[in-house]
């Protein structure tokens, strides 16, 4: 199993994040001072408020009976239960969530995140590097030679008997169809392909046809910009005629409103009556950027 010969997978300041109660109750709580600096100075500066907000926001979802997913939106809890305390604080209902020491803890945060990964959970994750070396995944082998078995004819008079290299797979992204992954690589390698670079703006499914072209540049002049996105270009869901997204600010708009707002004093209703974007967008363009630049500084 991947998991059990690269165990440093759970020593990731990211994982914090995924479930900031849980990583509180299950291993934070049983950390000594000098082990949380050590956490901070791998996070950064910007990582930890990052946790410290992912973690604001799954206590008040878990008060009111909520949890937090992976992209911070609402999920029902269902595994681990929350009180508000005297104090406001988060606490457990049952005593017996909370485990009595560090290796118990620890033991209970691995076994959550492995689920988390063995469902295909972690975004960030290459899943495909793994599944596609022999070492941990053999279901195309056992695949083909299910397949071979039922393609024999009876009657040959002999009896061919394959014994499997192990009886499961390690990972549950390949335990659907062949004929699915077969597919998906073949569009990953085909239209697919022209999202490896995306181009500037909005950039849904909906804007190219089968074969991975561009719909609107067919009408465009060579050697002129493209056409700016038609509303069919801005349909982000394909079963959802009716939502139509806002269009895409360019990284130099986004860096034009930060200056105008940090550098050159203006107020945030001057920038969204100057450039013509709303105001809750301008706050949010402003916000995002300080935390790009606090990374790129670092």
């Amino acid at each position: 199993m991947y998991l059990d010969t690269h165990p440093s997978y759970f020593d990731s300041p990211d994982l914090e994040i995924v479930d900031p109660l849980l990583y509180d109750r299950c291993v934070r709580r049983f950390q000594t001072n000098a082990e949380r600096e050590a956490d901070g100075r791998a996070q950064g500066y910007s990582g930890v408020l990052e946790a410290d907000l992912y973690r604001s926001e799954a206590k008040l979802a878990a008060l009111s009976g909520r949890g937090m997913g992976d992209d911070g939106a609402e999920r029902r809890q269902e595994d681990l239960a929350y009180v508000p305390g005297p104090d406001g604080q988060v606490l457990p209902e049952d005593e017996d969530e909370v485990p009595k020491t560090k290796e118990e803890g620890m033991e209970r945060w691995r076994e959550a995140m492995t689920l988390r990964f063995l469902k295909g959970g972690d975004e960030e994750f290459d899943y495909g590097e793994v599944d596609g070396r022999e070492e941990w995944d053999v279901i195309e082998r056992e695949d083909a030679e299910e397949h071979w078995f039922e393609e024999e004819e009876p009657g040959t008079g002999t009896i061919r008997v394959a014994q499997p290299l192990r009886s499961f797979s390690a990972s549950t992204k390949n335990q659907g169809p062949t004929y699915l992954r077969r597919k998906l690589y073949a569009w990953l390698h085909g239209p697919g392909a022209a999202f490896k670079e995306p181009i500037e703006g909005a950039n849904y499914l909906g804007a190219y046809d089968n074969k991975g072209n561009l719909k609107r540049a067919a009408t465009a002049t060579p050697g002129e910009p493209l056409p700016p996105p038609r509303a069919s270009d801005l349909k982000p869901f394909p079963k959802n005629d009716d939502f139509v997204s806002q269009p895409v600010t360019s990284e130099a708009l986004r860096e034009a409103v930060w200056e105008r707002i940090m550098k050159n004093g203006l107020s945030v209703k001057e920038v969204s009556k100057e450039l013509g974007i709303e105001m809750s967008r301008v706050g949010a363009i402003v916000r995002l950027k300080e935390v790009e630049k606090a990374w790129q500084r670092q």
